[in-house]
């Protein structure tokens, strides 16, 4: 799998007296404040040193990346493609996926620094408040020439080589010279199915036009929540049964054959192959941090469905599509029991260990490790 996407740093901070620090900043609760870097490094600063800090978890994050990981962690050889910035976070960023044993395609820009987040979570309520300085994010290009920011058609081609899917966060619609119709189109030409998060309300509100043509062009697995489906197909005003949101969704990609999925969190997920959607319950569980959890599905959903197709949708048995929407499930419950998206090494093999896909993960630990000293 090649995942291309926005490489954000994520910080994600525990505080206890939350609602007393949000007003101190002027942060309203649930809110996602983008800020310049400045300002961002006071406010994470802030709230580290707040004397309601519980602890914090931080690492390589963004959707592709967080999806990447799992899909890793689970045995699927995963590549992963963003422009960082010239800062040490950028360092940091690649150090990290070469703990997950990701392959390193990133470029890099010269003229910003790496893009960040940072997630505070209520110690009581559980609930997450964003802000967030976008740094590089935004700086990949698709450039023939292959400059330093760019990636062309021949590195496409290249890294899809002997790939099952590549997966775009919604993210990579911001970045300039028309990069994901490009990417998404010489992937096609090169018969790699196109996996696509929507990513939250806000970017679908911002690129929906875009987003429901990349859709109907190139992509053959779509995973989006409820509230973000309803944008999507801009039925806000009046909010739509999922079952129908899956399946219109689901006809927008008819013509591959394409897999839609409709996430409910605790309430389980509709998904349609053919328009022709199922619903999947899931057993609900406490959770502590619900940050990453849709990225986590995503992951897991991906690495069990390349565990099931043998390079076409068309030949996936009746089954697998359920097989892969359960181990989904299962990463994402857990997840939620942990802070944030990067686990110690002792809570990924929690996470990972019963989930281990048996064709692809006989080895998983052992050619995970070995991707890492080759990177070295």
């Amino acid at each position: 799998m090649l995942a291309v996407g926005s490489p954000m740093w994520d910080t994600c901070v525990l505080l206890q007296q939350c609602s007393s620090f949000l007003d101190e900043q002027k942060l309203k609760e649930g809110d996602a404040k983008p800020l310049n870097f400045s300002e961002f490094q006071t406010l994470k600063k802030a709230s580290l040193c707040y004397p309601g800090y519980v602890r914090h978890t931080s690492g390589c994050g963004g959707c592709a990346s967080n999806c990447a990981k799992v899909a890793s962690r689970l045995g699927v050889l995963v590549s992963f493609c963003g422009c960082l910035g010239n800062n040490d976070i950028a360092l940091r960023f690649q150090t990290d996926l070469m703990k997950h044993g990701i392959v390193d395609l990133t470029n890099t820009s010269s003229s910003v620094q790496n893009g960040e987040v940072l997630c505070i979570v209520d110690a009581d309520s559980a609930q997450r408040t964003f802000a967030y300085f976008a740094g590089s994010s935004s700086s990949l290009t698709f450039d023939k020439y292959q400059e330093k920011t760019g990636i062309s058609k021949k590195a496409i081609k290249s890294a899809t080589a002997g790939v099952s899917v590549i997966y775009f966060d919604a993210y990579t619609l911001l970045q300039s010279d028309n990069f994901a119709y490009l990417a998404m189109e010489e992937a096609t030409k090169n018969g790699v199915l196109v996996g696509f998060n929507t990513g939250s309300c806000g970017i679908v509100n911002q690129m929906k036009q875009d987003m429901i043509l990349l859709i109907k062009a190139f992509c053959s697995i779509l995973i989006v929540n409820e509230e973000e489906g309803n944008a999507l197909l801009d039925k806000r005003d009046v909010a739509m049964n999922p079952e129908v949101i899956c399946r219109d969704l689901s006809r927008l990609m008819r013509s591959r054959n394409g897999i839609a999925v409709v996430t409910l969190g605790e309430n389980g997920c509709w998904a349609a192959n053919n328009d022709q959607p199922v619903f999947f319950s899931t057993e609900k569980v406490v959770a502590k941090d619900t940050t990453g959890a849709g990225d986590f599905f995503a992951g897991g959903f991906c690495a069990a469905l390349i565990n099931e197709l043998d390079g076409q949708l068309s030949t996936l048995q009746p089954d697998s599509i359920e097989k892969s929407i359960k181990i989904g499930q299962e990463i994402a419950a857990k997840c939620v029991s942990f802070l944030g998206t990067n686990l110690s090494e002792a809570e990924w093999e929690t996470l990972s260990c019963s989930m281990r896909l048996k064709k692809l993960n006989s080895n998983s630990e052992k050619e995970r490790k070995e991707r890492i000293i080759n990177k070295e």
